[in-house]
């Protein structure tokens, strides 16, 4: 990265975040995740608006997807979040090799993760279904 006529090694280069005006770093370091759920409500609120216009089942239905990706988004976070602070730790105490194993460790963990969230939405969907069919069936309703 060419910063004026001198050569910058991103690998090598350090922000002080302990050092100054502490709001400048909160806002910089929160400014992301707050975006992104601006974004995320955003785009949620975009699918109800369309959603609306065909019935009130295709906005519940819509409102019932978006609890369970924010539930997904929850188990992924818990991950992230543990992982990185592990990692800046260790990087911090440039212990790189502890880093790495951490790094490791939180992959694994997130894709444990992603196998959990799996069985257990396919597990919801199948319950949520066989209640429908039963309470279908009992009203007469199916036949």
């Amino acid at each position: 990265m060419n910063k004026g006529n001198t050569m910058v090694d991103m690998r090598t280069k350090r922000e002080d975040l302990l050092n100054g005006n502490i709001l400048k770093t909160i806002l910089f370091l929160s400014a992301p995740m707050m975006a992104q759920g601006v974004l995320n409500t955003a785009y949620n609120l975009a699918d109800m608006v369309w959603l609306g216009r065909l019935s009130a089942d295709a906005v519940t239905a819509a409102g019932m997807a978006g609890m369970f990706t924010w539930f997904a988004f929850g188990v992924v976070v818990i991950n992230r979040t543990g992982t990185q602070v592990r990692v800046g730790q260790s990087l911090g105490a440039g212990d790189r090799k502890r880093a790495l194993s951490y790094a490791a460790a939180g992959f694994q963990l997130n894709v444990f993760s992603a196998f959990f969230l799996l069985v257990s939405f396919t597990t919801v969907v199948f319950v949520i279904s066989t209640c429908a069919a039963i309470a279908l069936y009992s009203a007469n309703i199916f036949w």
